[in-house]
């Protein structure tokens, strides 16, 4: 501890030393980056804060302490049954703004900071039971749905019969479905994201809708030839998905297999990395995470521009700057998952500054969003977004060493800047560089995986053949815009020029058809999510802004310049849409009918409309409209099911 200690201290005045120059600091993509970048004030500021907190750490204190992955769970002969204790609870925390620790009361799964980690195989069967304890029951209530379709009903317990009675549905609806409400915060369900597993019934159905007392059982299977990978698990009510999350309703889902069985990387210590963002105020004394939307004042925890202000920082696992301990020359696997609400995380491994540089270590990056790449690439950095997942190896350095694990500068996202007319131009704003991690690297005495595999070794593990491949026909394109409308109060969030309604008739796909879909955004930047199916990233266009010297606005976009094609295509589930650029990403509707939903993961926007239903038909069956789909609480008419 005091050789830590006395490595920090040294470190401390070195940098201290080289605060008194003045430098500029520009964002880029890093893929191409020099491995050196020069530091801003602001940056070196950052730095010199952590290490001096780090120097005189108190050892009661939540922060620096030694890293910790979320407990596990696995499955057995099968079968993985798992109880999801959906519950207000309150953990120590520490509070970066007052330097100290914090009671924080939010609401969780099973009273965690973060979830369980989920480790499956596939074939395997789960079993998840939610009991959503967030209020006080009155009744003993659960729900059961129609394993063909989208359709669910309530049913309460009558202690004298012992029966289960269906409870009578109500209609109700308004046009506040995308208002965020209060008191829809405690209702919830499950979703499993980027799971390729049918959306019906009781499985990957976020139209389930529990009012706090009831009960639901989801039963998913995952396919044989499922990609093994790193997912996850959050809550997906419409309306409370961003504020459940954000308080911790998350956690990891691992799909064993593929790379973990090649040679290298089986030897390797693994880690999980739950990234996650709590916009938490302080009321009557403790912490409480709370949407508060004033327009008079700074205070607005879920809005735009809101998580500088705040003095907010991204926890890993819960934990706030934990310290992960590596010996010298050891290669590591990390995975990532994204699990916050709105602000990127822009990773990158640096030495501590000297001459206010930042020497940047080298990522090796295997897989995104679940799907391996079937190769190794080296990168400076990882810029993920919301919902983006990552796998990466990291090796060591070669001597003892203090390296930050950072989220560098980056652009923020969905943000408005002026307001001149019915579209408006967005200024660009940038997210300060923050400390996530400190990497303490020392000499060991036990054995270490310390090699990494080749992209020949790789090769084998990517689960999917590209849909560009000759002889591949597709059908008609897809289009799909994200939009703001910044002139209605409250504004309103589009895609396709509408908000989500559950009324709205779904777009509807056709099974065993390949086909792309052109996604764009008229105002802002957007996380594109599809249940259900992964996409292939195959193109992009680029448009700019044209200037205009007369009327309400200041400029207009240009046209759509030509297909660029995607060098080594990916799969992903999760894609960032934005203003300049058009993408063009490649499905197959396999396996699956039926009806979900594709969305922003900004998860404000979600649950303020930006979110659209999409149905999976089988042509071959010809089926008619035959039922319609109702709230499971509400019983408002959600669509007309095929």
């Amino acid at each position: 501890m005091n050789a830590i200690k006395k490595i920090g201290s040294l470190l401390l005045m070195g940098l201290l030393c080289q605060l008194f120059w003045s430098c500029t600091e520009e964002y880029k993509d890093s893929s191409n980056e020099s491995a050196v970048q020069l530091l801003s004030d602001t940056s070196a500021m950052e730095i010199q804060n952590i290490l001096r907190a780090f120097k005189d750490r108190d050892s009661t204190e939540r922060i620096f302490q030694k890293f910790q992955d979320p407990p596990e769970a696995s499955s057995r002969n099968g079968k993985f049954i798992h109880d999801l204790d959906i519950r207000f609870a309150r953990n120590e925390f520490f509070d970066y703004k007052k330097h100290r620790n914090i009671s924080l009361y939010h609401r969780s799964y099973n009273g965690g900071l973060t979830g369980v980690t989920w480790r499956v195989k596939p074939g395997d069967s789960l079993y998840i039971n939610l009991f959503n304890k967030l209020e006080a029951k009155t009744h003993r209530q659960k729900v059961v749905c129609n394993e063909d379709s989208n359709v669910c009903y309530d049913f309460k317990y009558d202690s004298v019969s012992g029966t289960w009675d269906k409870i009578e549905q109500m209609h109700h609806h308004g046009d506040s479905i995308n208002i965020i409400d209060s008191a829809n915060f405690n209702n919830t369900n499950l979703h499993v994201h980027g799971l390729h597993v049918s959306p019906k019934g009781h499985s990957d159905n976020v139209f389930v809708n529990l009012k706090p007392g009831q009960d639901f059982q989801n039963r998913i299977h995952i396919p044989e030839n499922h990609a093994q990978g790193s997912f996850w698990y959050h809550g997906h009510v419409h309306g409370s998905t961003a504020i459940q999350v954000s308080s911790g309703m998350a956690g990891a889902l691992i799909i064993e297999g593929g790379l973990d069985e090649q040679d290298q990387i089986k030897e390797m210590k693994e880690r999980i990395f739950m990234l996650q963002q709590m916009p938490y105020i302080i009321e009557d004394g403790q912490a409480v995470i709370k949407y508060v939307s004033d327009t008079t004042s700074s205070l607005n925890t879920f809005g735009n521009r809101t998580w500088k202000p705040g003095k907010w920082r991204t926890t890993i696992n819960g934990q706030v700057l934990p310290v992960v301990n590596m010996q010298k020359s050891e290669v590591q696997r990390w995975r990532f998952f994204h699990a916050g609400i709105r602000e990127s995380v822009n990773l990158k491994l640096v030495s501590v500054p000297k001459n206010n540089q930042l020497n940047r270590e080298k990522l090796h990056v295997i897989a995104e969003d679940g799907i391996a790449y079937g190769r190794l690439d080296k990168a400076d950095s990882m810029l993920l977004h919301p919902g983006y997942r990552a796998d990466l190896l990291v090796k060591a350095p070669r001597e003892p060493d203090t390296l930050l694990l950072i989220d560098d500068v980056s652009k923020e996202l969905g943000e408005i800047t002026e307001i001149t007319g019915d579209k408006v131009p967005i200024t660009a704003a940038y997210e300060s560089l923050k400390v996530l991690a400190i990497v303490i690297v020392k000499k060991g005495d036990k054995p270490v995986a310390t090699k990494l595999p080749t992209s020949d070794n790789l090769a084998k593990y990517a689960p999917y053949k590209s849909l560009e491949e000759k002889g591949i026909t597709t059908i008609d394109d897809e289009t799909m815009t994200f939009d703001i409308d910044v002139k209605s109060e409250p504004e309103r969030f589009l895609i396709d020029g509408k908000t989500y309604h559950p009324d709205s008739l779904p777009r509807t796909l056709k099974l065993n058809q390949i086909q792309d879909w052109q996604l764009s955004s008229d105002l802002g930047n957007h996380p594109f999510h599809i249940h259900v199916n992964h996409f292939q990233v195959i193109a992009r266009q680029y448009r700019k802004k044209i200037p205009v010297k007369n009327g309400e606005r200041k400029w207009k976009w240009g046209p759509w310049g030509d297909e660029v094609p995607v060098k080594n295509p990916i799969w992903k589930d999760t894609y960032m849409v934005n203003g300049e650029e058009r993408t063009v990403v490649r499905t197959a509707y396999k396996d699956f009918t039926g009806q979900f939903v594709i969305h922003c993961h900004i998860l404000l926007h979600e649950d303020m409309g930006m979110m659209q239903r999409v149905e999976i038909i089988d042509e071959s069956t010809n089926q008619s409209q035959a039922s319609v789909l109702r709230n499971s609480v509400t019983g408002e008419r959600l669509a007309v099911c095929r």
